[in-house]
Protein backbone atom coordinates (compact mmCIF):
# COMPACT_ATOMS: atom_id res chain seq x y z
CA UNK A 1 0.00 0.00 0.00
CA UNK A 2 2.82 2.42 0.87
CA UNK A 3 4.50 1.77 -2.49
CA UNK A 4 1.27 2.55 -4.34
CA UNK A 5 0.77 5.79 -2.36
CA UNK A 6 4.36 6.91 -2.99
CA UNK A 7 4.09 6.19 -6.70
CA UNK A 8 0.82 8.15 -6.94
CA UNK A 9 2.43 11.10 -5.12
CA UNK A 10 5.41 10.85 -7.41
CA UNK A 11 3.26 10.94 -10.56
CA UNK A 12 1.50 14.06 -9.24
CA UNK A 13 4.83 15.73 -8.52
CA UNK A 14 6.07 14.79 -11.97
CA UNK A 15 3.07 16.39 -13.69
CA UNK A 16 2.78 19.46 -11.47
CA UNK A 17 6.30 20.23 -10.28
CA UNK A 18 9.62 21.12 -11.83
CA UNK A 19 12.61 20.18 -9.71
CA UNK A 20 15.80 18.18 -9.52
CA UNK A 21 13.63 15.19 -8.72
CA UNK A 22 11.80 15.64 -12.03
CA UNK A 23 15.13 15.91 -13.86
CA UNK A 24 16.25 12.70 -12.13
CA UNK A 25 13.10 10.95 -13.37
CA UNK A 26 13.72 11.87 -17.01
CA UNK A 27 17.38 10.85 -16.79
CA UNK A 28 16.46 7.40 -15.48
CA UNK A 29 13.47 7.07 -17.84
CA UNK A 30 15.70 7.54 -20.88
CA UNK A 31 17.90 4.65 -19.77
CA UNK A 32 15.53 2.24 -18.04
CA UNK A 33 11.97 3.22 -18.92
CA UNK A 34 9.23 5.19 -17.19
CA UNK A 35 8.03 2.42 -14.88
CA UNK A 36 11.44 1.85 -13.32
CA UNK A 37 12.10 5.57 -13.21
CA UNK A 38 8.91 6.28 -11.26
CA UNK A 39 9.83 3.66 -8.66
CA UNK A 40 13.34 5.13 -8.38
CA UNK A 41 11.88 8.61 -7.96
CA UNK A 42 9.41 7.36 -5.33
CA UNK A 43 12.32 5.84 -3.41
CA UNK A 44 14.17 9.17 -3.45
CA UNK A 45 11.03 10.86 -2.19
CA UNK A 46 10.68 8.30 0.61
CA UNK A 47 14.31 8.80 1.68
CA UNK A 48 13.74 12.58 1.77
CA UNK A 49 10.60 12.16 3.87
CA UNK A 50 12.44 9.80 6.24
CA UNK A 51 15.27 12.28 6.86
CA UNK A 52 12.81 15.16 7.27
CA UNK A 53 11.06 13.20 10.01
CA UNK A 54 14.32 12.15 11.69
CA UNK A 55 15.68 15.71 11.71
CA UNK A 56 12.35 17.44 12.32
CA UNK A 57 12.80 19.65 9.24
CA UNK A 58 10.15 21.14 6.96
CA UNK A 59 10.13 20.15 3.28
CA UNK A 60 12.42 22.42 1.25
CA UNK A 61 12.11 20.76 -2.14
CA UNK A 62 14.89 20.17 -4.60
CA UNK A 63 14.99 23.69 -5.96
CA UNK A 64 18.05 25.04 -7.65
CA UNK A 65 19.77 28.24 -6.54
CA UNK A 66 17.68 30.39 -8.87
CA UNK A 67 14.35 28.94 -7.65
CA UNK A 68 14.64 29.90 -4.01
Amino acid sequence: MLRWILIQCTWMHLYHGESRLTEFFWRVARRKGRKRAIVAMARKLLVAVYWMLVRGEPFKGWCGPDRG
